[in-house]
C-alpha cells in the first residue's frame, strides 16, 4: 500500500467514527433516548450471539432502518416520531453544507449499503479482496487493518461494506462465518433461497429491503452460532 493510499484510509477511518458518534448524539436529541429502544425492537438481527453484535446493532440502526408503518405507530405510542428514512440521512440532510464532501459520501454510501455476505477471495498489499456473495460482485480492496489479519482464501464475513475513494470498509466490525465443508454448502443454499424470495418479493410490490435484512440477519445468526 503506498503512502497515499495509508493516508486515504486512516481518513476514511477517522471519518467513519466520527460520523457515527455524531449520528447516534443527534439521534438522542432528535427523538430521544427511546429511539435506540424502539430500534432493538425492530431490529432483525436480535438472535445473534457474541462480540461485535452491539456495534452491528448500531449500524443497522443509524444507517439501514426504515421504519414500517406498524414500526411508526409503536413509536407515537411511546411518544417518539421516527425519521421518513434512516436517522443518518435525516442528520445529513440538517447539516447541509456545514459537510465536506467526504463524509456526505459516506453518510450516503452507508444508508444505500446492504448487510451481506462477503467472501474471501485473494490478498493484495496490505489488504484483502471480497466478492458479495449475493450479487457476486467484486469490492475494492478492504484495508488489513480494517480486520483482514488472520483472515484465509474462502473465508466469509458478515457485515454492512461501504465502497469509498477506492477501499471497502465496515460500517462495523465484520462478523466471521463458518463457511468450511458442510457450512459452505448451506450458505450456498441460503443465499440461493434469498435471491429467489427477493425476485418473488418484487412482483408482489413487498419491501424488498426489509425482507432481505430478515433473511441475512437470521440465517447469520445461525451460522455464526454454528461456528462457536
Amino acid at each position: 500500500m503506498s503512502q497515499e493510499q495509508h493516508d486515504i484510509r486512516e481518513v476514511l477511518g477517522q471519518t467513519r467514527a466520527r460520523i457515527q458518534a455524531r449520528v447516534e448524539r443527534h439521534a438522542r436529541e432528535r427523538h430521544g433516548d427511546a429511539f435506540l429502544g424502539i430500534a432493538r425492537s425492530c431490529y432483525p438481527g436480535r438472535g445473534l450471539a457474541g462480540a461485535g453484535r452491539a456495534a452491528l446493532f448500531l449500524s443497522w440502526a443509524l444507517f439501514r432502518w426504515r421504519p414500517l408503518p406498524m414500526e411508526r405507530k409503536l413509536a407515537r405510542a411511546r411518544g417518539v416520531k421516527l425519521p421518513d428514512g434512516p436517522v443518518a440521512l435525516e442528520w445529513l440532510g440538517e447539516m447541509g453544507d456545514g459537510l465536506d464532501a467526504l463524509t456526505a459520501d459516506y453518510v450516503r454510501l452507508a444508508c444505500a449499503a446492504p448487510f451481506a455476505f462477503v467472501k474471501v477471495t485473494g490478498f493484495a498489499q496490505g489488504g484483502v479482496l471480497l466478492e458479495d456473495m449475493l450479487t457476486a460482485r467484486a469490492l475494492p480492496v478492504m484495508p488489513m487493518a480494517e480486520g483482514g489479519r488472520g483472515l484465509a482464501m474462502a473465508d466469509v464475513l458478515f457485515g454492512q461494506a461501504v465502497s469509498l475513494e477506492g477501499f471497502t470498509l465496515f460500517t462495523h466490525p465484520p462478523l466471521a462465518v463458518l463457511e468450511k465443508g458442510a457450512g459452505g454448502r448451506r450458505l450456498k443454499g441460503i443465499l440461493d433461497m434469498l435471491a429467489r424470495e427477493l425476485e418473488e418479493a418484487q412482483g408482489r410490490g413487498e419491501n424488498r429491503q426489509r425482507l432481505a435484512d430478515n433473511l441475512l440477519f437470521l440465517q447469520a445468526g445461525l451460522l455464526i452460532s454454528g461456528a462457536r
